[in-house]
């Protein structure tokens, strides 16, 4: 069990990391990203360079750290959805709105994963994990939709499937071609996914 003074060690690590990659972000938002360098981060965050190097080995070890906490918030926003007990179709809303709202806010750090191949860094069964974890959070909300004879009966693993699909294809949209689709379209598939799902009335 961890002592008081490791937990608070732990807090300020954490808390020192995040401000750091808020920092990065600010930048990254001014600079492009083979431009930036780390004296530039530790400049905007208010700290020594060496303390930058206390947490992050380089600025690739850095922004690693950065899209990592981009999916630690989706996450963190999906478990609320997942565990509230709100309208079926409700949840929909609010889980498109959730995830084009981190997406939009980080849009740049998606962007800049892509270019730098981040996503390679990562293991492929963390990979999957995570796929897994999005569309269960779908799967259960449709099948209460389901259960309280909201929805109509669907094979909810597949229909999570597109549903996921869907949301990674407008985010690479946006990020390929550098436009702004969630604000546009989160309607559209909001539209579809609910007209598909709802049950009519007679």
């Amino acid at each position: 069990m961890d002592t008081f003074y490791e937990k608070q060690k732990s807090l300020r690590e954490q808390m020192a990391k995040l401000a750091i990659s808020e920092a990065a972000i600010d930048v990254l938002s001014a600079k492009s990203y083979d431009s930036l360098t780390m004296n530039d981060i530790a400049e905007k965050a208010g700290v020594a360079i060496g303390t930058i190097y206390n947490y992050f080995k380089n600025k690739e070890d850095l922004f690693y750290y950065v899209y990592e906490q981009v999916h630690v918030a989706i996450e963190e926003k999906l478990d609320a959805i997942v565990n509230n007990q709100d309208d079926p179709a409700q949840r929909i809303r609010v889980f498109l709105k959730e995830v084009f709202d981190v997406c939009d806010k980080y849009k740049i750090v998606l962007a800049m994963a892509k270019q730098i191949g981040i996503k390679d860094r990562i293991p492929v069964e963390q990979k999957k994990e995570r796929v897994a974890r999005h569309i269960r959070v779908t799967q259960r909300i449709i099948e209460d939709g389901i259960a309280q004879k909201k929805f109509r009966e669907i094979d909810t693993w597949l229909t999570s499937e597109m549903f996921l699909f869907v949301l990674i294809g407008l985010i690479e949209l946006q990020t390929f071609l550098g436009e702004d689709y969630f604000a546009r379209e989160s309607k559209s598939v909001e539209k579809f996914f609910l007209n598909y799902l709802l049950l009519k009335e007679e």
